[in-house]
C-alpha cells in the first residue's frame, strides 16, 4: 500500500482499508524532512538507512523516500524501517484547492522531531502487506527516476518475493 504526504493527497481511504482489514498501519497527514540526510540536498527527498531485519530489507541499507509520509504502527504490525534522530515532521492542518486545477493552499501544522516510522509491514490471516507513505518510491518521471537510486529497487525486488 502506497500512500502520499499530507499536502497532495488524503491518506483516509488507505487508512480505512487498512482499519478493515486489522493490518495495524496508517499512514499520518503529514511530510517528513531531513536536512541532513537527503537526495540533492532537497530536504523532503529524505534518506532511509534505519532498518531492521526483515525479508523486505534484505541487503538493504539505504532507500530514497520522495515528499513520504511517516506511519502508526500497532500489533500485528512490524516495524522495518524508520527516519534518522535528525529528521522532523511537519503536519498538513488542511489542504484547500479552489479548484479542481488549481494547486492546494496548504495550511500547515505542528512540528516533531524524529525519528519515524517510514516503512511497515503486517501478515493478517493469509495475506501480507507492505507500507509506505510515498508513492513515488518506485517511480519514474521527467524529474526523476527513483526506482533506481540508492536500494529502492532491491526493496521492490524484496517486497514482491517476500
Amino acid at each position: 500500500m502506497l500512500g502520499e504526504h499530507g499536502e497532495f493527497s488524503d491518506n483516509s481511504a488507505l487508512n480505512a482499508l487498512s482499519i478493515a482489514l486489522g493490518i495495524g498501519i496508517t499512514i499520518n497527514q503529514d511530510i517528513v524532512y531531513d536536512d541532513a540526510d537527503n537526495y540533492q540536498d532537497i530536504n523532503h527527498w529524505p534518506l532511509i538507512s534505519d532498518f531492521v531485519s526483515h525479508a523486505v530489507t534484505t541487503d538493504i541499507s539505504t532507500v530514497f523516500i520522495g515528499c513520504g509520509s511517516s506511519l502508526n504502527v500497532t500489533s500485528p504490525a512490524t516495524v522495518v524501517a524508520w527516519s534518522d534522530q535528525d529528521s522532523y515532521n511537519e503536519q498538513v492542518a488542511e489542504a484547500i484547492k479552489h479548484s479542481p486545477l488549481s494547486k492546494p493552499m496548504v495550511l500547515r501544522g505542528s512540528k516533531s522531531q524524529g525519528p519515524f516510522i517510514m516503512i511497515a509491514v503486517s501478515e493478517v490471516n493469509d495475506g501480507k502487506v507492505f507500507v509506505v507513505g510515498d508513492t513515488n518510491l518506485w517511480s519514474y518521471d521527467k524529474d526523476i527516476d527513483s526506482f533506481s537510486l540508492y536500494d529502492n529497487e532491491k526493496l521492490a525486488e524484496n517486497v514482491f518475493s517476500w
